[in-house]
């Protein structure tokens, strides 16, 4: 069975899994996002955009500090 490819976007702790096909909306969406805001709330995009955008298949707004 073909499963169909997906990734997921973690924000303020809900998860929301979209098809492959949905990357290059998200990654316009949460690049108007981040330009739109500042401070901890811009960042929080700037992360989901920076892991759409490197082809991340769980995108998150935050870092752990095991990843930094």
């Amino acid at each position: 069975m073909i499963m169909a490819r997906t990734f997921t976007i973690t924000s303020y702790g809900k998860t929301k899994e979209y098809p492959e096909s949905q990357r290059k909306k998200m990654i316009k969406e949460f690049e108007t996002a981040m330009l739109c805001c500042d401070g901890s709330e811009a960042e929080r995009y700037r992360n989901i955009y920076g892991d759409l955008v490197a082809g991340e298949k769980e995108c998150m707004d935050h870092r752990t500090s095991i990843e930094s």
